[in-house]
């Protein structure tokens, strides 16, 4: 971590004295000698200064470890709103540097994951204005709903347009290598049923109770199976007996019901639910439930109670996360410079 012994490694490295170094940077010769001998460091300024010279970037100049450099990729995939092309490649290269050294090296991967994912929101963002602005002009053109529909994650009007199969394959091989994993057999379940495929996601779940008889997330999706089918009345039932039996954190059984509530439409109930579920939950809280009932609220166009709860969501954040600045805050902060403008219109 000693940057005075790798500013010494590269100028040897790179065959030039200390006192070319100096020249270079426009400091004294002592001034380099002082940073090699470890009894000064470089001023912050400098250091792109010092990095474009050899050829380097800062973190090589502190020489972090793999561990502290995939922090600062997951710390700034959650931080910034945006990321330049430079910063993508840049980031692009380490993680496939490191996976090509570790292929199982799951944390890189899904760091590579989530960097990709950030760039493609970035460009759909881009694509949902100008498929707006496109459809303004000529709204009767097919191709630019399609576009906007893909570009906000959309139904098309065709059924087998929204199928899930590969995605179901992918998961039913993965709960196949994995069959004690009930976290993976849930996700399976959850593409199941947006399929439709009831029968096989009640067989699936079947394979749950017996692998796990109390399991809490059964009756919800026990209720899900019955709703689906058009048993409501009976759905009604099996998601009030989740709540009731629910095997663990209190807080997420009157989630879970109140997810099923909005479904229905029935958003009084849903924002009794997941106001009881934030009481019960301990701190840190995580910021779902204020989200879900901004986006309720909004719906019901009271918008001052929509902007309360992207506050609440903001003041989670500060003082139960310690999360005072980024693209956690600024998202909400945007939601409500949002809504305050549609409160005038």
């Amino acid at each position: 971590m000693n940057i005075g012994k790798q500013i010494k490694a590269l100028r040897m490295q790179k065959g030039i004295t200390q006192e070319a170094l100096a020249g270079e940077l426009h400091v004294t010769c002592q001034a380099v000698s002082k940073w090699e001998t470890g009894a000064t460091t470089p001023d912050i300024q400098l250091l792109p200064e010092i990095a474009v010279f050899f050829g380097s970037t800062i973190d090589e100049l502190f020489r972090l470890s793999e561990d502290t450099k995939l922090d600062r990729i997951d710390n700034m995939l959650g931080f910034k709103r945006s990321l330049s092309t430079d910063e993508f490649e840049r980031n692009k290269d380490y993680l496939l540097s490191v996976i090509s050294g570790n292929p199982d090296n799951s944390r890189a991967c899904g760091l590579l994951a989530q960097l990709y994912l950030k760039m493609a929101g970035i460009f759909r963002e881009n694509a949902v204005e100008y498929a707006k602005s496109a459809l303004k002009a000529e709204p009767s053109n097919k191709c630019y709903h399609a576009s906007l529909r893909e570009s906000m994650g959309g139904l098309a009007g065709d059924y087998y347009m929204n199928r899930k199969y590969k995605l179901i394959k992918f998961y039913t091989e993965l709960v196949e290598n994995y069959p004690v994993d009930a976290r993976c057999r849930f996700f399976l379940m959850d593409q199941l049923l947006d399929d439709n495929r009831l029968d096989e996601a009640e067989a699936l779940l079947y394979k749950i109770k017996e692998m796990a008889p109390k399991q809490a997330n059964v009756p919800f999706y026990e209720g899900d199976i019955a709703y689906r089918r058009g048993e409501y009345d009976k759905a009604l039932v099996l998601w009030d007996k989740g709540v009731a039996d629910y095997d663990g954190e209190e807080c997420n059984g009157y989630f879970y019901r109140a997810s099923r509530m909005e479904m229905l439409c029935r958003y009084d109930d849903a924002l009794a639910d997941y106001e009881k579920s934030f009481q019960l939950e301990k701190k840190p809280r995580y910021v779902d439930v204020p989200i879900a009932c901004a986006q309720i609220y909004e719906l019901l166009g009271k918008y001052d109670k929509a902007i309360e709860m992207r506050r609440l969501q903001i003041d989670v954040l500060k003082q139960e996360w310690d999360i005072i600045s980024g693209e956690g805050i600024d998202l909400p902060l945007r939601e409500i410079e949002r809504l305050e403008q549609k409160k005038i219109r």
